[in-house]
């Protein structure tokens, strides 16, 4: 099973107040992010984390650790804002890091479906005119929804607007 999410800002204090975040602490915030990505993605999965993984100023040893406690084994990273500045390090925690990724997925009946991966909303991207869709982060849930677009906002703080 093929799992989408971003923003999770490990580490970044002010995550919380910035996006309304409904914790009291950095550590609790990373908790809790980590115990839901742990209950919904099994290790044999493929996790792709759309951008702003950790706050730059994080460690390696912190951006070590962040990884390590997410059980799934396939995880990818696509660079967002927030990584450029540790990006050094994180490049050897995932199987694949780039800024931009196009892959095949599927949905729960089955259906092949093309995916673009980029940190950023894209207007325009490769195949789109075949029914190929857009996949990003880094607007945080701000983005206002337009049905004519195929595109998703799979940020950690847009989630409660998708359900």
């Amino acid at each position: 099973m093929d799992y989408f999410s971003s923003d999770q800002h490990f580490g970044h204090f002010n995550i919380i107040k910035h996006c309304k975040r409904p914790f009291s602490s950095v550590e609790e915030m990373d908790y809790v992010l980590l115990e839901n990505i742990n209950k919904l993605v099994q290790p044999n999965d493929r996790l792709a984390i759309v951008g702003d993984f950790a706050w730059w100023r994080c460690s390696p040893e912190q951006l070590k650790a962040y990884r390590d406690a997410i059980r799934c084994k396939n995880v990818y990273l696509v660079i967002g804002n927030h990584d450029q500045k540790c990006l050094k390090h994180l490049r050897d925690l995932f199987v694949k890091t780039d800024y931009i990724m196009e892959v095949d997925s599927y949905t729960s009946s089955g259906e092949k479906v093309s995916l673009v991966l980029c940190h950023y909303a894209m207007r325009t991207f490769n195949k789109m005119h075949y029914g190929t869709k857009n996949i990003f982060g880094h607007s945080h849930g701000t983005l206002p929804d337009d049905p004519n677009l195929l595109s998703m906002d799979v940020g950690v703080d847009n989630i409660a607007k998708l359900l």
